[in-house]
């Protein structure tokens, strides 16, 4: 069955096909890569985000989606970190009381994700995973943009003062 999903993603382009999995017979989408905690809030980092992030990295990054050998490492290292700091952003997001995130736009987007594959028949198998991956980095990545733009907007230096 995980082999199924991630060779459906696959073709779907939600993810990369991942050795590790398939060997270990895991499921991404439950098997935890990391767990990032800011006080008493904490949020999970799922093999398939991760996955799924390498993957986008590459295909927008290289010819063919393929990264040089020479790069490989470094492309992954750049997505973690991105994970990371996307995820530290979305808990101190929580902790300053800002949970008015309007996630219209993220719902009509999940929701455009679900109509497009509604006719096939795995959809239905895999469905709620992938929807809910695409959920979480949607958030992650709005979070990340609002925190970004709240921090330089508290900044209120001059150009003079800057010189």
């Amino acid at each position: 069955m995980s082999k199924q999903v991630i060779a459906w993603l696959c073709l779907l382009g939600l993810t990369s096909f991942n050795v590790i999995a398939e060997e270990n017979k895991i499921d991404p989408f439950t098997t935890i890569a990391a767990t990032v905690s800011l006080q008493d809030i904490e949020k999970k980092l799922y093999l398939a985000d991760y996955q799924n992030a390498v993957y986008e990295k590459n295909r927008s990054t290289f010819y063919h989606g393929k990264p040089p050998e020479a790069e490989a490492e470094k492309v992954k290292t750049e997505v973690w970190d991105t994970m990371i700091e996307n995820t530290l952003l979305w808990l101190v997001y929580e902790n300053e009381g800002l949970e008015n995130l309007d996630r219209s736009s993220i719902a009509i987007e999940v929701a455009e994700y679900d109509d497009k594959y509604a006719d096939d028949k795995r959809w239905e198998s895999m469905k709620d995973n992938v929807l809910a991956m695409i959920e979480r980095r949607l958030i992650r990545n709005k979070i990340s943009e609002l925190m970004k733009t709240k921090f330089e907007q508290s900044i209120t230096v001059t150009d003079q003062e800057t010189r």
